[in-house]
């Protein structure tokens, strides 16, 4: 039997992850897709120690690289791979209403299109290889067993690397059939009911273990499951026994601190997808509830995450520094994931026995200068998160054979592969009305100088009812409920917004103009308010200083006073009488109070005299007889 060759690494930086957190320029040894040797000591230091130990031998010289575990992607949904556009302005609560997605879902679900979902599909996942991704979980609804069996079919493909979260019973005897692993799962809130609960029960009593829940996303579901159960989701779980560390979340937003209590408590696994939250979500995740706890936190890219090593930046930016190292990151997509990736415990770290499953990035570019203090794990884990991207990964190693090597892989650099890719996208956008939308909105607001116009399309109301400024045409691509769209001819303009003024009743009409003509705005309180009752009267500048003059022969009425004599229909007269003494009318004003005493009365007078502004003369305010009348006709005044 002929002996496999030993392939010896050396002058590479290796950042282990392993429980003892070996950071430095280690050796390694890899022999038969398993990492044979680490080593710490640095014995081979020549080929002549490495020939005697390992007399058939290849060396591969790791110089200004770094060399980590292979990374895992926890959530990766191909569906909307190249389609990322249209999920501009939607979120979580109105995902499922979205036009343009709801196009792209029923062509790739079409099996005569079955070649494209291949393409889609293959295009993603020689993607996530290139960044360093050798364990995926694809969570898309597309997902047939026709499709898979083109997989094994296509040798480009590591298809044993390649989990899949299923929600169709078809599909789940499909994978028991061939005997491979898989995640079960349900991806619709709203069918979270005892019947799908039963179903699910059912799946894990014929030996599925492992199941993957995308739930916990919209607060009306949220709701709705508190409203049937008369309990939160996580308590449902856990009276139906799903609580354990077989059960995996995804990004759950609408849960309280006592439910993450728990999950840590029965050892539940949380993958988060830290760039479909900060689109996505309508509210924050307390990331710090999960770290502070110790909750198994896992890392996916989910419908908007490009790579796995940019959602490692995003979650560390999103997170208060002082709950977590960088270390304890850099795990979160090698080391966590590998605990319930059922098959893959001998990954996720470097260390001997382990599956020899290594990524190399490049330091030699002078942007990528390695500029820390002190090799250990977590400095060298901060320095890859903050400052190098998946573009800088120069190798990917799967089992022990370099399947990217030099940035080169043999089918990404076809010029047929990435002719059709580039066809597809093209396609997926047509597909999805880009184009049309596009014309629509540039016919909406080029004619006829009506681009000052604010252009309202029915796909742009806000939830009240509001209309709202369509800056852009992709912010056309808006979500609509299912009695709005039935199809192609769901987007159109149904109006323009227009200034908006004051809405005034119809019935408000005031019955005489000229009383309109003679009011005057008060300059101040100060001034007063005149009350005029039952006959016209006229009063003239001299007669205002007459009744000034004389107030002191007569009575200060209050306005409480007034108000309470013409209620309770009281000595209405003594009012009347005492006003005509002067031959003018006299001021009553707000803040004059009740009391009979001379003294009281003067002091007070004196003191609204020096606060009183000066008045200009001015023509006299002409009241006609009758009360004001405000919005009532003769007729209803009668009724």
């Amino acid at each position: 039997m002929m002996m496999e060759k030993s392939l010896v690494i050396i002058n590479g930086l290796v950042l282990t992850l392993d429980g003892f957190k070996n950071t430095g320029y280690f050796n390694l040894v890899v022999k038969n897709g398993k990492i044979h040797y680490v080593d710490f000591e640095n014995e081979l230091k020549d080929k002549k120690t490495i020939s005697n130990k390992y007399p058939d031998f290849e060396i591969y010289d790791a110089n200004n690289k770094i060399i980590i575990p292979s990374l895992y992607n926890s959530n990766i949904n191909s569906s909307y791979s190249l389609s990322r556009l249209f999920f501009r302005k939607s979120n979580y609560e109105n995902l499922e209403s979205n036009v343009s997605l709801e196009l792209i879902d029923n062509y790739f679900k079409d099996h005569n299109n079955i070649y494209d979902l291949f393409n889609l599909l293959k295009q993603n996942y020689l993607r996530s290889l290139l960044n360093g991704e050798v364990y995926l979980n694809e969570t898309s609804s597309y997902i047939s067993e026709t499709l898979l069996n083109k997989f094994v079919d296509d040798e480009s493909i590591l298809f044993d690397d390649i989990y899949y979260t299923v929600y169709e019973s078809e599909l789940e005897n499909y994978f028991k059939s061939i005997k491979s692993d898989y995640f079960k799962g349900f991806q619709k809130e709203e069918t979270i009911n005892n019947y799908s609960l039963s179903n699910l029960k059912r799946s894990l009593s014929n030996g599925k273990k492992s199941v993957f829940l995308e739930v916990l996303h919209k607060a009306v579901s949220a709701e709705e499951i508190q409203k049937s159960f008369g309990k939160s989701f996580i308590r449902v779980l856990l009276d139906n026994d799903f609580l354990n560390s077989n059960l995996i979340l995804s990004n759950p937003i609408y849960i309280n601190s006592d439910d993450i209590k728990l999950l840590y408590d029965k050892d539940v696994n949380v993958v988060f997808c830290p760039t479909d939250f900060l689109k996505l979500s309508k509210r924050n995740i307390e990331f710090e509830e999960y770290l502070k706890l110790g909750v198994n936190i896992a890392i996916g890219t989910g419908y908007l995450g490009i790579d796995i090593l940019s959602e490692l930046k995003t979650f560390a930016a999103l997170v208060d520094k002082n709950y977590y190292t960088f270390d304890s990151i850099l795990r979160m997509a090698t080391v966590n994931p590998s605990t319930f990736f059922n098959g893959t415990s001998n990954s996720g770290c470097i260390a001997k026995d382990k599956d020899a499953n290594l990524i190399f990035l490049e330091l030699s570019d002078l942007r990528n200068l390695l500029n820390v203090p002190e090799i250990d794990s977590d400095r060298i884990s901060e320095f890859i998160i903050e400052n190098l991207t998946a573009k800088d990964i120069s190798d990917v190693m799967v089992n022990g054979n370099f399947e990217v090597k030099n940035y080169s892989f043999g089918l990404c650099e076809d010029e047929g592969f990435i002719k059709e890719s580039k066809e597809l996208a093209k396609k997926i956008y047509e597909v999805g009305k880009y184009y049309e939308f596009k014309n629509k909105y540039i016919s909406r607001v080029m004619p006829g100088d009506k681009s000052k116009d604010k252009v309202v399309a029915k796909s742009s109301l806000s939830d009240k009812g509001v209309f709202k400024q369509v800056e852009s045409f992709e912010e056309s691509f808006e979500t609509l409920s299912d009695e709005q769209h039935s199809g192609e001819s769901d987007f159109h303009v149904i109006g323009t917004k227009e200034t908006e003024l004051i809405n005034i009743s119809e019935n408000f009409k005031y019955q005489n103009e000229e009383i309109l003509s003679s009011m005057s705005e008060l300059e101040s309180f100060d001034e007063g308010l005149k009350f005029v009752d039952e006959e016209e009267i006229e009063i003239e500048t001299e007669a205002e200083h007459v009744a000034e003059e004389k107030i002191s022969e007569n009575k200060v009425f209050g306005f409480n006073d007034v108000y309470e004599e013409t209620v309770e229909q009281k000595d209405k007269t003594k009012v009347k009488d005492t006003l005509k003494t002067s031959k003018d009318l006299k001021k009553l004003h707000f803040d004059d109070f009740k009391t009979d005493d001379p003294k009281a009365i003067e002091d007070v007078q004196e003191q609204k005299e020096e606060m009183k502004p000066k008045k200009k003369k001015t023509k006299a305010a002409k009241f006609k007889k009758g009360k004001l009348r405000f919005g009532f006709s003769d007729e209803e005044e009668k009724s």
